[in-house]
């Protein structure tokens, strides 16, 4: 071979090489071709799971129930004509948050067993529905102390309507007197929510 020949032939060479320097460069990142990007690592959010709803409180009143045979049992009274002396109704309880512990409902009078209430502030509230004779409906109901026999209140309707008595006196056995004629009624003893849970509640004794 001639020195022509050995000249073209590293000339030739020597193209080859710039070639390959211009189109992978011997300093880039052997992992990062021209042009591209890098790709970006996922992150994994943690996964939160929703709170349990707190569960809800159901209270179940107790229901109160006429006594047999009352009167050899303990004083009873016979409700007067006129009940006016208790005053009307009470002002109802600001909020809504009142439960009824205790009920009495029916159509004829009693007296009931005696029953205890340890909440101390509480109410009776007294409602008469409309029946075939509204017009002649009437309704009576003394609250009254077992162990004095002192009359605690009493409330009168004369057709449908609604009537509510405060209390707050407790720790001590009570019974209520019903006088009805015409009259469906409902006696709800009620308390408000934030004593349902410090108080024991009331309790019902057979008379």
């Amino acid at each position: 071979m001639n020195s022509g020949d050995i000249l073209s032939f590293a000339a030739a060479i020597g193209i080859v090489v710039i070639m390959v320097c211009i189109v992978h460069p011997p300093w880039a990142a052997p992992d990062a071709a021209a042009g591209e990007t890098a790709p970006t690592p996922m992150t994994t959010l943690p996964v939160t799971t929703p709170a349990a709803p707190a569960p809800i409180k159901t209270f179940v009143p107790v229901r109160i129930e006429y006594a047999h045979q009352p009167v050899i049992k303990y004083q009873t009274y016979i409700i007067p004509d006129n009940l006016t002396t208790f005053g009307m109704s009470d002002p109802p309880w600001r909020g809504a948050n009142i439960t009824s512990f205790a009920y009495l409902e029916g159509s004829y009078g009693g007296v009931t067993d005696p029953f205890s209430v340890s909440y101390p502030v509480w109410r009776l509230n007294c409602s008469v529905s409309k029946g075939e004779q509204p017009e002649n409906a009437r309704f009576k109901m003394m609250l009254i102390e077992k162990e004095t026999g002192i009359i605690i209140d009493g409330a009168e309707l004369k057709g449908p309507g609604k009537v509510i008595k405060n209390q707050e006196i407790s720790g001590k056995e009570f019974y209520l007197v019903i006088q009805s004629s015409y009259a469906a009624f409902r006696v709800d003893l009620e308390t408000r929510d934030e004593y349902l849970d410090s108080y024991p509640g009331v309790v019902v004794k057979k008379a």
